[in-house]
């Protein structure tokens, strides 16, 4: 038995939405303690366009945060960490990239975390295996770092950040009109 988790369910778990959402579904092994994804690259994605213009190659930073995001949906799907809690990353370690992988690939991702799931939310911190696949060779692998931080200071953060924005260029604003007033 396990969890299957849809477009709009893992949207309820992590904040990325379309274009930055690059899993479309997440199976949850019913240990809790590991998790699959998938996505059909379509070539449509807006990374092709650029890398490269004759041969599109997903970037590796982009297979890197699928299996980032299958983690998070493992952790965030715990009911003691939806609503509350989010997971974030904190480092990638060992990773390594094998083949390219091209547009029409349907890219496999994989995560398991190291220690028990009650430990990693008791601590707010922990770490996974994440590999990705296509046709089952391995494109990509490594150890990747999260902490769990509290959705409402992220929330209270970025509107601090947002605020400071607003008031910087409005000052900037102010500034340019009395230069160009005398």
């Amino acid at each position: 038995m396990f969890l299957e988790l849809g477009a709009s369910e893992i949207e309820d778990i992590i904040p990325h939405r379309k274009p930055m959402r690059l899993v479309g579904h997440v199976w949850i092994a019913e240990d809790g303690c590991s998790a699959s994804g998938e996505v059909r690259l379509t070539g449509n994605e807006f990374f092709f366009s650029g890398h490269f213009p004759n041969l599109p190659i997903t970037p590796g930073w982009v297979v890197a945060e699928a299996i980032c995001q299958v983690g998070a949906c493992l952790i965030g799907s715990r009911e003691s960490v939806k609503d509350r809690l989010l997971p974030l990353l904190t480092g990638i370690r060992e990773f390594s990239w094998g083949r390219p992988v091209l547009p029409g690939a349907l890219l496999e991702m994989e995560f398991a975390v190291a220690h028990d799931v009650a430990t990693i939310i008791r601590k707010l911190k922990g770490e996974g295996r994440g590999r990705a696949s296509v046709g089952g060779v391995t494109v990509a692998e490594g150890l990747i770092a999260f902490e769990l931080v509290p959705r409402q200071l992220l929330e209270r953060l970025l509107r601090q950040r947002s605020a400071a924005i607003q008031l910087q260029t409005g000052v900037a604003l102010e500034v340019v009109a009395e230069a160009t007033a005398t």
